[in-house]
């Protein structure tokens, strides 16, 4: 976890459970081993009201070969792991996954298709909330660079996130949602700007990888394996450094915003 003494270098807003390790790993554990101090906040992750799953959800924990009653404590034990692998302190501020999140009609997203469309307006409460969440990790992070997720992909949790973090700190630099990234044209997303670099050393992306492999739960539905997942990450971290070693990438800017909803006072 962290200690409120603690002020970092480096601050990375994380929708899910394997979404720091996934998509800015190899950052995380360059900044740590070079001697920074980086914490990873991880905002969806609290456990659902047992026996309150929607069949959607049903599904997903079948994939993940976790009942609804283990999945989020197995996860955070995932990402624990994998954290002591990257170096990185972390935190979890327990908010729900969206496919567990409910209003009077139902479940605000009981779908493939609404996992990846419009966030529901009945989310207007949550983003409030994560703001203010945000808002008080100003102590820990004073002079910190912050990180949110560019939301490639265009998933729900993660557009929420980074409306919130722009929210908090809109000096933020964003950074690109793998494995979305792999499909993506960025420039639907952020039509201007250009990529910062982080270049990366082998053992970088071989602690990323070891660190991804902690989310047994994940690795199969996102990869179909860990010999596949392996090859795809260091095939991606080649491709962003475009032939000249290995690389993550950090953008700049004013991405394009689909999450109409409104928490100015």
């Amino acid at each position: 976890m962290h200690s409120m003494a603690v002020n970092y270098n480096r601050v990375v807003l994380a929708p899910h459970l394997d979404d720091a390790p996934l998509s800015c790993g190899g950052a995380i554990h360059r900044w740590s081993a070079a001697g920074e101090r980086v914490l990873v906040v991880t905002l969806m992750t609290g456990d659902p009201s047992v026996g309150e799953s929607s069949p959607f959800a049903e599904t997903l924990h079948a994939a993940w070969q976790l009942s609804a009653a283990e999945a989020y404590s197995i996860r955070r034990g995932e990402e624990l792991a994998a954290m002591h692998l990257l170096g990185a302190d972390f935190s979890h501020l327990g908010f729900l996954d969206c496919i567990y999140r409910r209003w009077s009609g139902g479940y605000l997203y009981s779908s493939e298709e609404a996992l990846f469309g419009e966030v529901h307006p009945a989310d207007a409460p949550l983003l409030e909330e994560m703001v203010k969440r945000l808002k008080r990790l100003a102590p820990l992070a004073e002079a910190a660079a912050v990180y949110a997720p560019l939301a490639l992909g265009n998933h729900v949790d993660h557009q929420l996130v980074r409306w919130a973090a722009k929210e908090w700190r809109p000096d933020l630099s964003y950074y690109e949602d793998y494995p979305y990234a792999e499909e993506v044209d960025i420039a639907d997303v952020m039509p201007t700007g250009e990529p910062t670099l982080q270049p990366l050393a082998e053992q970088d992306v071989q602690a990323k990888i070891q660190a991804i492999g902690c989310y047994q739960s994940q690795v199969g539905i996102l990869f179909g394996g860990q010999p596949d997942m392996e090859v795809r990450v260091w095939q991606f971290c080649r491709r962003n450094a475009q032939g000249e070693g290995l690389a993550e990438r950090f953008w700049l800017g004013t991405p394009v915003n689909r999450c109409s909803l409104d928490v100015s006072p």
